[in-house]
């Protein structure tokens, strides 16, 4: 049995218990375009953090990508069901390695943080255990990702400043321990019918330069290779279906309403995982 048709089973089972779901009836909402980095001046207080900006490539700037980047089905599959659970942002951390040799950090576990709202208490119980369970699988924090639900898959420039600051916080004192960290956005749900983004958006934040560290840091888009698992570890199909009962108690989304007048979510979930 592939690692889809399980998920995809887990999913229908969940659904057909009869529990009673809230239904979201999303309001029509107004798709934000990223505008691009060139345009956004000097760092201002004015200046709304939530505002997209527009991923540049490596290759735009004359550059080669820094390093490889390689993502496992298992992980890229648990981020993607974790943020079409719910049409309200969630946010987890990336595991994997780092090979210093062939330049690859490759992602292989997803972690999903289940907690609702502010609760810092709850937020750093569930960190804790995600850590706990990092070291169980002996792989190494490479990165973080959240979901944008209803729209591009492009980095605020909240975003863009986290993960810089994450990137800082990676590198240490000095290059001896240097490790790179990513940032990872999944739109499950873009309301933008021509939106040409993928699903899935890897970045990471070059650094404004030395003679103008007022600029904004610009988000570069990470191409990425898909690394193939044909099977779930027993853990993960665990992990899947403690995230289907959390956010079914938590008001997720009702899979056997509409998305749109041709879809419903569960239809929409199905042909994104597969």
């Amino acid at each position: 049995m592939s690692q889809t048709t399980e998920i995809v089973q887990i999913s229908g089972e969940i659904i057909e218990e009869g529990h009673e779901k809230a239904q979201i009836n999303a309001p029509l909402q107004v798709v934000r375009v990223p505008v691009k980095h060139a345009n956004l001046g000097i760092r201002s207080h004015a200046m709304d953090m939530s505002t997209m900006v527009e991923l540049t490539s490596f290759s735009t700037l004359g550059k080669i990508q820094p390093f490889l980047v390689t993502i496992t089905t298992t992980a890229a599959l648990l981020v993607d069901l974790h943020c079409h659970l719910t049409d309200k942002e969630v946010c987890g951390y990336l595991g994997g390695h780092w090979d210093i040799n062939s330049h690859n950090l490759s992602i292989t576990c997803a972690f999903p943080c289940r907690y609702s709202g502010k609760d810092k208490s709850a937020a750093a119980a569930v960190e804790a255990e995600i850590a706990k369970a990092m070291e169980w699988k002996h792989v190494t924090l490479v990165g973080w990702y959240h979901s944008h639900p209803r729209s591009h898959a492009s980095p605020s420039l909240r975003d863009v400043d986290a993960q810089l600051d994450y990137q800082i916080k990676m590198k240490g004192p000095s290059d001896n321990g240097y490790m790179p960290c990513v940032g990872l956005i999944c739109s499950p749900y873009n309301m933008d019918g021509n939106c040409y983004e993928s699903n899935f958006n890897v970045f990471w934040s070059l650094p404004p330069p030395e003679n103008r560290p007022h600029e904004y840091p610009r988000p570069m888009l990470l191409s990425y290779t898909l690394s193939q698992e044909h099977f779930l570890a027993q853990d993960t199909l665990e992990e899947i279906r403690r995230c289907i009962e959390y956010y079914r108690s938590e008001g997720g989304i009702d899979f056997t309403t509409n998305f749109n007048n041709n879809t419903t979510y569960l239809e929409r979930l199905r042909v994104s995982i597969f």
